[in-house]
């Protein structure tokens, strides 16, 4: 932990959400982290050889289960309405999003990383208990409930990371839920 900086963080149904950036990145802080319901949004510049690009990014643990999709695009909409328009945006984590939710991303002008990479099928399901006991109650299941949501930037890379057990004992994974890996580039 003593590699990273942390900047905030916003209660959510589990916890809190945190963002953290690397030391001695190159990134920069650019102004305070603004927490946005279960979101902290926080400004960030990219130093890239003669330029300075700024964008906005957050870790976000929107509201679980079926029933509340309705919660869900009305977070998303104030996320998207507390960055300013036209600036890059990525939000990420835990969305908690079902398959009829596609479209709640594209309707804010978000994309979508999973699909703009190419919808490797292999890297689809950041929750599954088919494989992964970590979550021990209830049915076995697949879902994507993770997601890389933006704009202003293209996909480089999707991978999902922790998809492992991460000891010798096959049952042994980090997290009931998979990590996104998603290497963007500002447009």
């Amino acid at each position: 932990m003593d590699d990273y900086d942390f900047h905030g963080e916003a209660p959510s149904h589990r916890g809190s959400c945190l963002i953290g950036t690397l030391k001695n990145a190159a990134l920069r802080v650019a102004g305070p982290a603004l927490p946005v319901g279960p979101c902290i949004l926080l400004p960030l510049c990219l130093r890239c050889a003669t330029e300075e690009r700024r964008f906005l990014a957050t870790s976000a643990h929107l509201a679980p289960f079926y029933e509340s999709h309705p919660v869900r695009a009305r977070q998303i909409a104030a996320i998207v309405a507390a960055a300013p328009e036209g600036e890059p945006l990525v939000l990420a984590g835990d969305l908690n999003m079902r398959e009829k939710e596609n479209h709640v991303g594209t309707r804010h002008g978000l994309l979508d990383a999973w699909v703009e990479g190419g919808s490797p099928v292999s890297e689809r399901w950041s929750w599954n208990t088919h494989m992964n006991p970590y979550y021990i109650e209830g049915r076995k299941y697949t879902a994507r409930y993770d997601r890389v949501l933006y704009r202003g930037c293209r996909v480089l890379s999707f991978a999902l990371v922790g998809n492992q057990p991460c000891s010798a004992d096959k049952t042994h994974y980090l997290s009931d839920h998979f990590g996104l890996y998603v290497r963007l580039q500002l447009t």
